[in-house]
């Protein structure tokens, strides 16, 4: 009921501002330009890239880390045509101007100009690598020192496996985001700009199918195609962003070329098309001057020291820094210190011992003033 509900109210603007952005960019030359050159290297710049991060999501992620102390300007991008990571990940990247287009059966992907060879992820890195990016994993903070480009988040794989439950999860998604940035801001990066490659539509019961006849096309997916050169068709046909000879076909509206799809990409929509941009800033300080001088674990119990202004502030120890309900205390409740800024707390259960958390600092408001990163009995 509820389901049905949210589809037959959503979907019928969905289909109005979709075809309107489709009609503007169709009679303006059926393609777009990025707003914005490749990002560049600068000392203490880490780019974060968060498939699938849709300006939605980006805006509640904004106010998360506003929250806890954390400034994030935001700014906005285009996609690309079509607006499906193998091409729109790549434009969002530092070694854009070093890939191009190939033809209409690679699948949307691009290919490294000095060699032709296809983008693969393994390429990508090397790429990053010589432009003197460091590639860090998911759980390295690498050297302030210099730039680097890391990966977080799994909303476009939760949307292609979850469908409309994907609504589920953006919560967690979101304070995954908002514990990795506060890490790197900690681990001593100056500048942490999160970008993305696309957004997606999210319908529940599928979107509306939309016929391709499959001979018409070398590559067909949900909400894009690459039409073969000599297509006829009265599809709905975009330049590709990398190569303006290859035709991309896209379902007008909200429409789908395969059934029964309740969360796709690949489109033009401002849902897919327009990313967000934004240029985290380190944390400004909030609640006094109160910060987490030492930490001593035994067993389950953990002896914290606090420093500076510590009148209300309280120490918790959470698997996630910016979300109490995953505190592992006793009774899920936070721990005031004393005026002289002591207090001891206990694990709740023993076989938490050896996991990774976080102690985490809050004002008298709850808001996150520090955090350290720590093995459980330690």
């Amino acid at each position: 009921m509820v389901l049905g509900t949210v589809r037959a109210i959503y979907l019928p603007w969905l289909e109005k501002t979709a075809r309107h952005l489709q009609q503007l960019i169709h009679d303006h030359g059926q393609s777009i330009s990025k707003r914005a050159k490749p990002i560049e290297t600068a000392a203490g710049r880490l780019v974060l890239f968060a498939d699938g991060l849709r300006m939605d999501v980006a805006q509640e992620l904004a106010e998360r880390l506003a929250a806890i102390g954390i400034e994030s300007p935001q700014d906005w991008e285009w996609s690309t045509i079509p607006s499906v990571t193998a091409s729109a990940k790549p434009a969002a990247s530092p070694i854009a101007d070093a890939v191009q287009g190939g033809d209409a059966g690679d699948e949307f992907s691009t290919r490294l100009i000095s060699t032709g060879h296809l983008l693969t992820q393994d390429r990508f890195v090397t790429a990053l690598k010589a432009r003197g990016w460091q590639f860090l994993g998911s759980d390295e903070t690498g050297d302030p020192s210099g730039s680097a480009w890391t990966e977080a988040g799994a909303l476009d794989k939760r949307g292609h496996t979850e469908g409309w439950k994907l609504a589920r999860s953006i919560e967690t998604e979101v304070r995954d985001l908002v514990s990795r940035i506060g890490a790197l801001l900690k681990a001593g990066w100056t500048e942490v700009i999160v970008v993305t490659d696309h957004g997606w539509l999210l319908v529940p019961g599928g979107l509306p199918k939309v016929e391709l006849k499959a001979f018409l096309a070398e590559t067909r997916w949900g909400r894009c195609a690459a039409l073969k050169s000599e297509a006829k068709t009265n599809a709905l046909a975009f330049k590709w962003h990398w190569n303006p000879e290859v035709m991309m076909a896209s379902p007008p509206g909200a429409g789908c070329f395969r059934a029964s799809m309740e969360y796709s990409h690949g489109g033009v929509s401002l849902q897919e098309m327009v990313t967000p941009v934004l240029r985290v800033k380190a944390a400004r300080s909030t609640g006094g001057s109160a910060r987490l001088l030492e930490v001593k674990w035994t067993g389950a119990k953990c002896r914290v020291s606090v420093g500076g202004d510590c009148a209300g502030v309280r120490v918790d120890i959470r698997t996630s820094q910016s979300d109490p309900k995953t505190s592992l205390l006793a009774d899920k409740q936070a721990r005031e210190t004393t005026s002289d800024g002591k207090v001891t707390v206990f694990l709740e259960n023993d076989a938490d011992i050896g996991m990774k958390a976080e102690i985490v600092l809050s004002d008298s408001n709850g808001q996150v003033i520090d955090s350290l990163s720590t093995t459980l009995g330690a």
